[in-house]
């Protein structure tokens, strides 16, 4: 119903797990990238760019990642609360 309120939520592992993914997947990607090839490489141009690439590939190993998660049930988000509209909110004096 239009104008409804519902509170949902998803379990705290679940937001946390999510949360870690997001964040540091595409972080560790750019670090290990990086610091792959520092090792072989001299230019820092080339570094950066290295790290940039590993950045994407971090944050695209974490898009496949959450779509194999979104199977699980556990990610579904539940409804906790539902409540009325406020027009067919009816309020009653007593005397």
């Amino acid at each position: 119903m239009v104008g409804q309120k519902v509170e949902v939520g998803i379990p705290e592992n679940s937001l946390l797990r999510s949360a870690m993914l997001v964040y540091l997947t595409p972080l560790l990607g750019l670090f290990i990238v990086a610091g792959i090839a520092s090792l072989w490489l001299s230019s820092e141009l080339a570094i950066f760019c290295s790290g940039l690439v590993g950045g994407v590939l971090g944050f695209l190993l974490a898009k496949n990642i959450a779509r194999w998660w979104s199977k699980d049930e556990g990610f579904e988000p539940i409804i906790l609360q539902i409540g009325l509209p406020p027009n067919e909110l009816q309020v009653q004096y007593q005397e």
